[in-house]
């Protein structure tokens, strides 16, 4: 597996909030489909308890309506719709952890390898093809429960010295495991 290293690395995280017109605030960001077994309504379900965090999602589907409710009603939930896969690097970039809630075996997820390359450590399901992609060096993986998840991402937003020393090793950890020559 590999991404383009070029195209998915890191940014300036105060210009491209600006550029893309978010608040300066420590932010989660959800890139996929917006269904059930994605585990969409469970982290809304997260954002609803934890004001004090922005939680961006990009995408598309069926829980569209739910996702657009909920923003309406927590000003901490941000859905920005679907974007190309061309610019979803600026939107990793204008946050600070990856959320991956899948309640199912997902597969080997490119979106994390992504994520990782911009500098965004990860925290989700412990299911399928997530812990091959990712370790603990550069995730939280846990059984994508509101709970835990929840947890995960409270403790990293108030734990910055565990944070940074996620965040510090993403973009090397992209570099040695998704690297083209892996083809």
């Amino acid at each position: 597996h590999w991404i383009d290293l070029d195209l998915f690395s890191h940014l300036d995280k105060e210009e491209i909030r600006k550029e893309l017109g978010f608040e300066n605030k420590f932010s989660v960001v959800f890139v996929g489909r917006w269904i059930e077994k994605k585990g969409t309504k469970v982290l809304c379900e997260v954002a609803s308890e934890s004001p004090n965090i922005n939680f961006i999602f990009i995408g598309s589907g069926l829980e569209e309506s739910y996702l657009k409710k909920m923003s309406e009603e927590n000003r901490n939930i941000k859905v920005i719709g679907f974007v190309k896969n061309e610019l979803v690097y600026k939107y990793l970039n204008l946050a600070d952890i990856f959320c991956i809630p899948s309640q199912y075996e997902e597969a080997f997820g490119r979106v994390v390898m992504e994520a990782v390359a911009c500098g965004l450590p990860v925290v989700g399901s412990n299911k399928g093809g997530i812990p091959e992609a990712l370790d603990s060096t550069v995730s939280v993986l846990v059984e994508p429960t509101k709970a835990n998840l929840k947890k995960e991402i409270e403790d990293l937003y108030n734990n910055k010295e565990k944070y940074l020393k996620l965040k510090n090793n993403c973009r090397k950890y992209a570099e040695e495991n998704f690297l083209e020559k892996n083809i």
